[in-house]
């Protein structure tokens, strides 16, 4: 079942789909209240084209269908991946993945695994490691303005020692828009270069390398 509430992405996940010979399209819905009452035919969820999930609407929709396994196709610079708690099979992956790896990431779901593509493992993987060391929940050090989305994107790449032209091409925006954003990560994180913004994005949990 694909879920989305933007026509085109439906239409196109559908195609994709029903090119995977073993992979059938039983039903389509366009807001997530449409996933009540599922179909008994639905073996997979897909939930994609949702900028901002609501946490709380998506905690109540797996809450109802405990045993549905949910694949949610996501925008890594929409931000992080939502969190839920359970041990139903879910999975996250670029919304721009290739159609071999929905493919895969829907047959590993099937077989009762966990799926996450490895930009969201990286935010995942910090907030829990934050929450181990803090599980008061109480942070140590913290910024008073947190970064934006994009502000966290540009950050992933400094740590991964891209150039502010490759940075741009990657995100496809302006190089004066990554000097733009670099000028605030290093305002907001209180350093003076790269260096010292990935080592404070590091102590903070806001990236992981």
């Amino acid at each position: 079942m694909i879920i989305s509430p933007i026509p085109s992405i439906r239409v196109g996940l559908k195609t994709i789909l029903e090119s995977i010979s073993d992979i059938q399209v039983t039903a389509e819905a366009a807001a997530l209240d449409d996933t009540s009452r599922l179909p008994s035919s639905v073996d997979i969820v897909l939930i994609a084209g949702f900028e901002s999930p609501n946490s709380t609407r998506l905690n109540a929709v797996l809450a109802a269908n405990p045993s549905q396994p949910f694949l949610f196709l996501l925008n890594p610079s929409s931000g992080q991946p939502p969190q839920f708690h359970g041990l139903q099979p879910l999975g996250w992956i670029n919304m721009d993945a290739a159609p071999a790896e929905i493919s895969a990431a829907v047959h590993a779901l099937q077989a009762g695994m966990l799926v996450i593509d490895p930009v969201f493992a990286r935010q995942v993987f910090a907030n829990h490691e934050a929450a181990r060391t803090n599980p008061t929940g109480e942070s140590a050090e913290s910024i008073q303005d947190p970064l934006t989305p994009r502000e966290s994107d540009v950050l992933e790449y400094l740590a991964q020692g891209l150039a502010n032209k490759e940075i741009a091409r990657r995100l496809v925006i302006s190089e004066h828009t990554v000097k733009y954003h670099i000028s605030s990560i290093y305002s907001k994180l209180g350093v003076n270069n790269r260096t010292e913004a990935v080592r404070q994005g590091v102590r903070l949990g806001i990236i992981v390398i």
